[in-house]
């Protein structure tokens, strides 16, 4: 009997020390990347502004991810701190 309490505990230990690396290697991944989410409409947009050294970054990269995506036509525009446009995407659904 006591080798099964034992087991037990062991296997609590190693279940909760797994859970415990998991959100520690989560938040390592994600250091350093610029998140922000809401819903969209006709009306109202999302935008996500970002400081970049451009010593440290060479290079940007952005996603964009549409969740229930339905008959409509999406686009996310890149500005530079001038406001002037560098990059847009288009994106429309067709049935």
């Amino acid at each position: 009997m006591q080798k099964a309490g034992l087991m037990v505990v062991i296997a609590g230990v190693l279940i909760v020390s797994g859970l415990i690396i998991s959100v520690l290697e989560n938040q390592l991944t994600l250091e350093g990347i610029i998140q922000e989410n809401g819903k969209v409409s006709l009306t109202q947009t999302v935008s996500v502004s970002a400081d970049f050294d451009a010593d440290n970054t060479q290079v940007g990269i952005f996603a964009v991810q549409i969740m229930e995506y339905k008959e409509s036509t999406t686009y996310a525009k890149i500005l530079d701190p001038s406001d002037i446009e560098i990059m847009f995407l288009l994106s429309e659904c067709q049935d």
